[in-house]
């Protein structure tokens, strides 16, 4: 991987170790297919372009805490509307990735079974959105309202700002490119499966995001949601 992947990676991820969390509900969980191409300027000032896929936000985050690569996978969460690295086996999270929850627009058909979604594209390290997503959601549930068939697809881009300081290593670079849900991870838990002595310490952050939701279903405008997200997020360090 080149020195621009890294960084850039650096900046999708986040400066230093990623977070662990054991504090986390469980949601339908998806394998996301994640692919893109990204244009920034080497040492020499010409245009040069670089990939990123679902596994180097994988590799990134087990090489940061010690984990087995092997052992992660890169899901999409639909219930939440982000994306997360979680344990391939149990469905057990990890670490935050990509948000798309806060600010999205949808529209739905009569039967909720289809809806066509534009999303702002958020991380946990900027204030601001770094970009948007595009994609058609299908899904069916059953009588107790548990999805039972999911696909999303669509397209992605968004920005890294610059120029790139010690504590902050960003990168200009614009990417783009496309996703897609594959085979559901089923969760399996407990919560207690991440390994405690692999942290020093833990704490609850709250963060607090201004959220505004569109949604549309068969013609009729449901409403205009605006209010602010507040979540507790459990933070452990690893050693």
């Amino acid at each position: 991987m080149n020195m621009n992947k890294r960084l850039a990676l650096t900046v999708i991820i986040g400066f230093g170790s990623i977070s662990l969390a054991m504090a986390q509900a469980p949601y339908d969980e998806y394998i996301l297919t994640w692919s893109g191409t990204g244009y920034t300027t080497n040492k020499d000032g010409k245009i040069t372009a670089i990939t990123v896929s679902g596994k180097d936000f994988v590799d990134r985050i087990a090489a940061d805490n010690a984990l087995d690569p092997a052992l992660l996978v890169f899901v999409y969460r639909a219930e939440k509307r982000d994306t997360a690295v979680v344990y391939r086996s149990n469905g057990v999270f990890v670490a935050d990735v990509y948000q798309m929850e806060y600010t999205y627009t949808d529209v739905t058909n009569p039967t909720d079974t289809t809806t066509y979604r534009q999303a702002f594209l958020n991380d946990e390290y900027h204030t601001n959105a770094t970009g948007s997503t595009f994609g058609i959601e299908t899904k069916t549930v059953n009588k107790e309202g548990n999805l039972t068939s999911y696909l999303y697809h669509g397209t992605f881009q968004y920005s890294m700002p610059g120029p790139p300081t010690p504590l902050d290593p960003e990168v200009y670079t614009v990417w783009s490119g496309s996703f897609v849900t594959g085979a559901r991870v089923p969760y399996k838990g407990p919560l207690s499966a991440l390994n405690s002595k692999k942290t020093r310490s833990t704490f609850q952050e709250a963060r607090v995001s201004p959220t505004r939701h569109y949604s549309r279903r068969g013609g009729e405008l449901l409403g205009i949601h605006r209010g602010l997200d507040l979540s507790l997020h459990t933070i452990q360090y690893p050693v």
